[in-house]
Order: structure tokens, then sequence, then C-alpha cells
């Protein structure tokens, strides 16, 4: 079985993890690997990234998240939407602005129940 060997810690920071281990009645090494994995088995939530959408009449539409800031996403449309298209698109801007987990599928299972083209752009 492969291992991973962690550096660079403190005496006081093994200390730390040993006296938090022990107070579970586990040690350090068991201690680590199940923070480790508890940490790695949650979904990744990405912050830059964008969908592109085609509405049932083949009208583009794109939402894009370029950074960490709800502000850093953006709409781009390429003719004025209608009415329908401003509220769908909207609703899916919310979900990709907030980006909590699982807002990004949301978004897209919205749009698709809608009837719209779906696709992520990395």
């Amino acid at each position: 079985m492969p291992d991973l060997l962690l550096r660079g810690f403190t005496q006081q920071e093994l200390d730390w993890m040993g006296a938090y281990a022990e107070a579970q009645g586990i040690d350090r090494h068991t201690w680590a690997k199940r923070v480790l994995l508890r940490e790695v088995k949650e979904p990744v939530v990405r912050t830059r990234y964008g969908l592109y959408i085609r509405n049932r009449n083949g009208v583009p539409f794109e939402i894009i998240r370029s950074g960490d800031r709800p502000e850093d996403t953006a709409i781009w449309d390429g003719v004025d939407a209608g009415q329908e298209d401003q509220q769908l698109i909207g609703q899916a801007a919310q979900l990709i602005r907030r980006n909590h987990m699982g807002d990004r599928e949301q978004a897209m299972d919205l749009l698709k129940k809608a009837g719209y083209e779906v696709s992520v752009i990395a």
C-alpha cells in the first residue's frame, strides 16, 4: 500500500495533533488520515468556469464566473434576450454567483429542463 509523508511540522504542532487524536481515542496517524480523507471526499466547488447556453431558437448565451467573488460573474448574450430568456438566465446566474456546493449543477438542470442546451466552458 502506498504511503504519504508530510514534513515541515513543528514539535508543538505535532503535540497538538497528538493530543487531539488521543482525546478521540486514536493515534495521530489514524486521526491525520481521517482528516485528510474527509477533506477530499467533499465535492469541489470551482470558482472559474462558464456555461455556454443555447435557447430553443438557437440563440447563444454565456454565463462566465471568472473569480472568487460573486461580482466576478458576467452574462453575455449575442442578441436581445426575450423576457423568458432573461428570467431563466438570470436565475441560473444567481446560482452561479452564489456558487455553493451544487449550484452549478442546479443552474444547468434549471436551463436543461426549460429546453436549453448547456455545456460547461473550462
